[in-house]
């Protein structure tokens, strides 16, 4: 058994779950698991069949302005918000980006916190980074599939609002990511506040 499911509250979550499946009634994944789905997004850049732009410093990486407008794959490019209200708890970049084969994208969010230690659950579809306060934290360079927690990046949250930063590169197929914050036991981060600025 996940030692998440060990704890009574998440026992008792995981029931209800189970109980909105037998019934019939929507399930929403995203408030469960608490994957973070509000974002600023910016994007397409343009990538090929090795995922080159894994690799490739595009300005979103450079600096964070979210007046900024660059070049991207097909044109001028800038930050757009982009809200999630439904289920669902990864976010699927083919929803908002056009093309979505061999091409990347950046999301950004600020992630407000006490000083704690924390685990970062990510998976990207296909390559992805991923930076926390400037600092790369994370770097898948395959192809893959977004599934729950596939990637477990144990990390320190400072006190304040802290930048969060994506970027994910699509060869074929799916593109989009999932994430969340969790306890060392897997039991999420309920008391983060996440932003599309800093303050």
């Amino acid at each position: 058994m996940p030692a998440a499911l060990c704890d009574p509250h998440e026992q008792e979550a995981a029931w209800r779950l189970a109980l909105d499946h037998f019934h019939g009634r929507e399930i929403n994944l995203r408030e469960h698991f608490a994957t973070v789905t509000d974002w600023l997004l910016i994007g397409p850049f343009a990538s090929d069949a090795t995922l080159s732009a894994h690799h490739t410093v595009f300005p979103p990486e450079q600096s964070l302005d979210l007046r900024a407008e660059c070049d991207g794959m097909n044109g001028k490019v800038r930050w757009q918000e982009h809200h999630q209200s439904g289920p669902n708890a990864s976010v699927d970049f083919k929803k908002v980006f056009q093309p979505t084969e061999h091409v990347c994208a950046y999301a950004l969010c600020f992630v407000t916190s006490i000083e704690q230690e924390a685990q970062l659950r990510f998976a990207s579809n296909d390559a992805g980074k991923v930076w926390l306060g400037g600092k790369l934290v994370h770097d898948y360079p395959h192809e893959g599939s977004t599934f729950l927690d596939r990637d477990i990046v144990p990390v320190r949250l400072p006190k304040g609002a802290t930048p969060l930063l994506l970027k994910v590169t699509n060869n074929l197929g799916n593109w989009g990511f999932v994430l969340r914050f969790t306890d060392k036991q897997g039991r999420p981060l309920r008391n983060l506040k996440f932003g599309l600025s800093p303050g």
